[in-house]
């Protein structure tokens, strides 16, 4: 059960990297191959003939609007007609743009939409550091937990209500969280400690036991070993899930 939420924890940190790194490629050599573009190109103006709209579904079947802008330009008193490379909510047919053609082929024609990529490459880095800090706060975790589970004071508490965290949502689901109460058995202090998030589904645990390391001389350093208290509660009850 251990390796199910690390394999959770692992997922999550692959997904905001997949993220990053695939805003960060397009950001980059968008504006690489804009840029190349541009740098040996000529600008004209050109006016916007047709806005052509379509709809297409993405890999989730969810139906998205597009746009293909159509342009007409002269260079050397030819008219040219072709497609552009960006359509924005400012466009309109009629209104003049401007676009860079290359003089060995004026037909082939791009707009300075430099702004998009740019834009793509701040959302990847926002995700890049957004993936660091959750791979940063996941081994900070890991430590701790390891070292309360080697140094601490274990004690048995019971799971007392079991939360869904509705405001998190990782592949379509929610996790769920653990509220337990400890009695220190020589003291009869009463500690009340949550547990990290799962993505398994426990409500039936209300009850069931659960170990807590705890620092004796600082209560608010502790662990939850849930993962544990599911393993055992699927063993006594004769189930064994492996559910993901």
């Amino acid at each position: 059960m251990k390796k199910k939420t690390g394999v959770a924890s692992i997922f999550v940190v692959i997904m905001f990297l997949l993220f990053s790194v695939v805003f960060l490629l397009i950001g980059i050599f968008g504006k690489i191959g804009t840029d190349t573009f541009i740098a040996s190109a000529e600008k004209t103006d050109a006016i916007i003939t047709e806005i052509e709209t379509y709809t297409e579904r993405d890999s989730d079947g969810d139906r998205h609007t597009r746009h293909r802008v159509y342009v007409e330009y002269y260079v050397n008193g030819v008219r040219y007609n072709a497609k552009l490379n960006h359509y924005d909510s400012s466009m309109r047919e009629g209104k003049t743009v401007d676009v860079y053609y290359d003089p060995a082929n004026p037909a082939k024609i791009m707009s300075d939409n430099s702004v998009v990529f740019i834009i793509f490459i701040c959302i990847g880095g926002a995700f890049a550091l957004v993936t660091i800090a959750v791979a940063v706060a996941l081994v900070i975790s890991k430590r701790k937990h390891n070292n309360l589970i080697k140094n601490g004071t274990a004690y048995t508490g019971t799971i007392i209500d079991v939360r869904v965290i509705t405001n998190i949502r990782v592949n379509g689901r929610h996790p769920y969280r653990a509220d337990c109460e400890v009695i220190n058995p020589l003291t009869q202090e009463r500690f009340l400690f949550s547990s990290q998030n799962v993505y398994k589904d426990i409500r039936n645990m209300i009850g069931a036991p659960v170990v807590v390391y705890m620092d004796d001389n600082n209560p608010a350093n502790h662990y939850v070993d849930i993962d544990r208290a599911i393993e055992d509660f699927n063993t006594n009850t004769g189930v064994v899930d492996y559910r993901y």
